[in-house]
């Protein structure tokens, strides 16, 4: 699963609980043969607020810093 849309309610809309969706996303970021590191954060906030946010760099050098609400 390449190319993952971060974005407002994603885990919601994608009909995973929230540790199965940060479970996925995790593995999207181990899988991808173009990220070097990761760091990913996450906290729940009551039963329909999830904070995602994090740091990919890449094998090039770039860094993408996120967040998802």
């Amino acid at each position: 699963m390449h190319g993952c849309v971060l974005g407002s309610s994603a885990w919601r809309a994608s009909g995973l609980n929230p540790d199965e969706y940060v479970a996925r996303l995790r593995n999207v970021l181990t899988s991808n043969p173009h990220i070097a590191a990761f760091q990913l954060h996450t906290e729940q906030r009551g039963e329909s607020f999830l904070y995602v946010h994090g740091k990919v760099e890449f094998l090039h050098g770039g860094t993408l810093d996120f967040k998802e609400f």
